[in-house]
């Protein structure tokens, strides 16, 4: 699998950013790094019984306070492979993004951590066999609960909304991840997640997403 190679041949470069940038970090902050990859294909195939596919990889660094906040920057990369044949189809868009997450966790119990999240991003779409490029900024809120139910597993439910201002980028997500800690600084999590759209077909996915975070 494409996604799982790329997942594989980062993990060695990511450790070592991390290392470096836990370095510069005050000692009551806890740095981590996450590496993620993602496969995603459209839901709605209404139009052709090829859905569209996407591949997506993103490199994440952030900081864990003690009054359980988050602070993350991320930076992503992904293609989309388009098998809708038309007169404008554009067989494969490369898009990049930029990304920056507050997050907040709460235990209410031990094993039950409900949080919320806040994000900010810029995404750009450059079409591959075209020279145009799309730049423009779109916003997020995440709800969710992370439920641990034995000593290194635990699951991840939760909802993200997106819009931005000028594009029509609007979707609600909705996720399960399975969480499992190897030790104390590495965690796994394989994620299922379904996305739906009131006016964008395209928007419509299913995926699955494979993640390591290293926290430091």
């Amino acid at each position: 699998m494409k996604s799982a190679k790329i997942f594989i041949a980062i993990i060695l470069i990511t450790n070592s950013i991390g290392s470096a940038f836990a370095l510069e970090i005050n000692s009551n902050f806890k740095p981590f790094v996450m590496l993620d990859v993602s496969k995603e294909k459209d839901a709605d195939t209404s139009k052709s019984k090829l859905a569209n596919e996407y591949i997506n990889a993103n490199l994440t660094l952030g900081v864990k306070t003690p009054e359980k906040m988050e602070y993350s920057i991320k930076f992503s990369q992904s293609q989309k492979d388009n098998n809708y044949i038309s007169s404008t189809s554009r067989l494969s868009t490369l898009s990049s993004g930029l990304e920056v997450k507050v997050k907040k966790s709460i235990e209410v119990t031990s094993g039950l951590y409900p949080y919320v999240s806040v994000r900010l991003g810029q995404k750009i779409n450059s079409q591959k066999t075209y020279s145009d490029v799309k730049s423009f900024t779109y916003y997020a809120l995440d709800l969710g609960t992370k439920i641990s139910f034995a000593d290194n597993w635990a699951v991840d439910l939760g909802v993200r909304l997106r819009d931005a201002d000028d594009q029509d980028y609007q979707s609600v997500r909705y996720h399960s991840t399975l969480l499992y800690d190897l030790n104390k600084s590495n965690t796994l999590g394989l994620r299922y997640s379904t996305s739906s759209s009131d006016n964008n077909t395209t928007e419509k996915r299913k995926g699955l997403r494979l993640h390591w975070q290293h926290n430091y």
